[in-house]
């Protein structure tokens, strides 16, 4: 065989081996895939199912975790806040597993008045305490909201939460209440623009804003924060 015709063998053996290469070279720099997403952390400082109530004594803020319930963004109910294992949690907006004494106890800790005005006998009244503001977010909402943007009252009257106290009823009763949505006697925390029985007399509707809020069972933090106003 002639040194030419060896030669002309060799170079169409290489031309298929140097293609392979260039392939594999482009392969091998193409841009690596992005890595899946991991759900949102809780920010720091919030309060998690392990941990479900944090108190920080220098900005005087209680933040509870808690759980949407989804029938009350369709359904009215008088309930906003509940500990989960009180008789009225299935009927309230937000479900938690902090215990309605320690929501007491922490709000006495950071120097909030109780009310104490109410009885069961008290229908038509309101009730007194430390001002109360709250507010609610959740992973991926666009910012904390006031709880008159989460909750809507069919008439138009804005929520403004007292800390009625009630700790001896709360216990009598075992209601589970945080925070009522009209005045309320056994409620630890009510809201002052609506009498006591109004609800239950159908003056007032309250449930969820289902334009806002997230569905049903989704983790929330709510934020309550004791006002200097006096009293």
């Amino acid at each position: 065989m002639s040194q030419k015709l060896c030669l002309r063998k060799s170079a169409l053996l290489t031309i298929p081996l140097v293609a392979v290469a260039l392939a594999l070279t482009a392969c091998s720099s193409a841009p690596a895939a992005a890595p899946a997403q991991k759900a949102a952390a809780p920010a720091a400082g919030a309060p998690t199912a392990d941990k479900p109530m944090v108190v920080d004594a220098a900005t005087r803020t209680i933040r509870i975790y808690a759980t949407v319930n989804g029938k009350h963004l369709i359904e009215p109910t008088r309930h906003g806040l509940n500990f989960k294992d009180g008789k009225n949690a299935p009927h309230a907006l937000f479900i938690t597993p902090v215990d309605q004494d320690d929501f007491y106890h922490a709000l006495v800790g950071l120097q909030a008045k109780p009310g104490n005005n109410l009885t069961i006998d008290s229908k038509g009244q309101k009730v007194e305490g430390q001002p109360l503001d709250v507010s609610v977010t959740w992973a991926n909402a666009k910012k904390e909201y006031d709880i008159n943007e989460v909750v809507v009252d069919s008439t138009g009257t804005k929520i403004e939460y007292r800390f009625g106290g009630n700790l001896e009823a709360s216990r009598k009763y075992l209601t589970g209440c945080f925070l009522c949505l009209d005045s309320c006697p056994v409620g630890i925390a009510s809201n002052h623009n609506h009498a006591f029985g109004e609800f239950e007399a159908k003056k007032v509707e309250f449930r969820g804003n289902m334009d806002l809020l997230p569905p049903d069972g989704t983790p929330l933090t709510i934020t309550v924060k004791v006002k200097d106003a006096q009293i």
